[in-house]
Protein backbone atom coordinates (compact mmCIF):
# COMPACT_ATOMS: atom_id res chain seq x y z
CA UNK A 1 0.00 0.00 0.00
CA UNK A 2 1.33 3.43 -0.81
CA UNK A 3 2.24 5.69 2.11
CA UNK A 4 -0.19 8.40 1.02
CA UNK A 5 -3.12 5.95 1.08
CA UNK A 6 -2.58 4.72 4.64
CA UNK A 7 -5.31 5.64 7.07
CA UNK A 8 -3.10 5.60 10.15
CA UNK A 9 0.48 6.68 10.79
CA UNK A 10 2.88 3.71 11.01
CA UNK A 11 5.45 3.93 13.75
CA UNK A 12 8.52 1.77 14.23
CA UNK A 13 8.35 -0.54 17.21
CA UNK A 14 9.45 1.01 20.49
CA UNK A 15 13.12 0.29 21.24
CA UNK A 16 12.17 -1.52 24.44
CA UNK A 17 9.55 -3.73 22.71
CA UNK A 18 10.57 -7.34 23.01
CA UNK A 19 9.43 -10.27 20.95
CA UNK A 20 6.43 -12.28 22.03
CA UNK A 21 4.06 -14.99 20.94
CA UNK A 22 1.31 -15.28 18.38
CA UNK A 23 -1.52 -17.77 18.82
CA UNK A 24 -3.90 -19.20 16.28
CA UNK A 25 -7.23 -18.69 18.07
CA UNK A 26 -8.83 -21.73 16.47
CA UNK A 27 -6.08 -24.21 17.34
CA UNK A 28 -4.45 -22.46 20.33
CA UNK A 29 -1.05 -23.18 18.79
CA UNK A 30 1.76 -20.89 19.93
CA UNK A 31 4.38 -19.45 17.55
CA UNK A 32 7.26 -17.06 18.09
CA UNK A 33 7.15 -13.41 17.06
CA UNK A 34 10.69 -12.80 15.80
CA UNK A 35 10.51 -9.08 15.05
CA UNK A 36 7.99 -6.25 15.06
CA UNK A 37 8.29 -3.99 12.03
CA UNK A 38 5.76 -1.25 12.75
CA UNK A 39 2.66 -0.49 14.75
CA UNK A 40 -0.39 1.70 14.17
CA UNK A 41 -3.68 2.09 16.01
CA UNK A 42 -5.28 -0.29 13.47
CA UNK A 43 -2.59 -2.90 12.98
CA UNK A 44 0.88 -4.32 13.35
CA UNK A 45 3.43 -5.80 10.94
CA UNK A 46 5.63 -8.53 12.36
CA UNK A 47 7.84 -11.45 11.45
CA UNK A 48 6.82 -14.90 12.69
CA UNK A 49 8.21 -18.39 12.42
CA UNK A 50 4.79 -19.57 11.18
CA UNK A 51 2.58 -18.85 8.16
CA UNK A 52 -1.03 -17.82 8.75
CA UNK A 53 -3.63 -17.61 5.99
CA UNK A 54 -5.49 -14.38 5.34
CA UNK A 55 -8.48 -14.07 7.70
CA UNK A 56 -6.98 -16.23 10.47
CA UNK A 57 -8.02 -14.97 13.91
CA UNK A 58 -4.98 -14.50 16.12
CA UNK A 59 -4.10 -13.57 19.70
CA UNK A 60 -0.84 -11.68 20.27
CA UNK A 61 1.07 -11.53 23.53
CA UNK A 62 3.85 -8.94 23.37
CA UNK A 63 6.28 -7.94 26.10
CA UNK A 64 7.24 -4.34 26.76
CA UNK A 65 9.43 -3.69 29.75
CA UNK A 66 7.79 -5.59 32.64
CA UNK A 67 4.28 -5.80 31.11
CA UNK A 68 2.70 -8.27 28.71
CA UNK A 69 0.17 -6.76 26.30
CA UNK A 70 -2.50 -8.96 24.76
CA UNK A 71 -4.36 -8.03 21.59
CA UNK A 72 -6.61 -9.82 19.13
CA UNK A 73 -6.85 -9.41 15.40
CA UNK A 74 -6.96 -11.02 11.97
CA UNK A 75 -4.26 -11.67 9.41
CA UNK A 76 -4.75 -9.41 6.37
CA UNK A 77 -1.60 -10.38 4.45
CA UNK A 78 1.35 -12.77 4.70
CA UNK A 79 4.57 -13.12 2.72
CA UNK A 80 7.78 -15.16 3.04
CA UNK A 81 10.56 -13.16 4.70
CA UNK A 82 13.14 -14.44 2.19
CA UNK A 83 16.66 -13.12 2.31
CA UNK A 84 18.14 -10.08 4.02
CA UNK A 85 19.62 -7.17 2.05
CA UNK A 86 23.08 -8.75 2.42
CA UNK A 87 21.89 -12.05 0.96
CA UNK A 88 21.64 -13.94 4.24
CA UNK A 89 18.77 -16.44 4.29
CA UNK A 90 16.38 -15.77 7.17
CA UNK A 91 15.11 -19.35 7.25
CA UNK A 92 11.44 -20.21 7.39
CA UNK A 93 9.97 -16.90 8.50
CA UNK A 94 7.01 -14.87 7.31
CA UNK A 95 6.02 -11.22 7.43
CA UNK A 96 2.43 -10.85 8.64
CA UNK A 97 0.09 -7.88 8.51
CA UNK A 98 -2.36 -8.02 11.41
CA UNK A 99 -5.51 -5.89 11.61
CA UNK A 100 -6.31 -5.34 15.28
CA UNK A 101 -9.81 -5.84 16.66
CA UNK A 102 -11.19 -2.84 18.53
Amino acid sequence: MLNDKRKQQRNPEPAEMQTGNIYNCRDSECFEVQMIKNISSDGIALKSDAYFEEGTAIHLKLKREEKVYQVYGHVVWAAPAGKTSIGEDTGLSYWLGISLDH
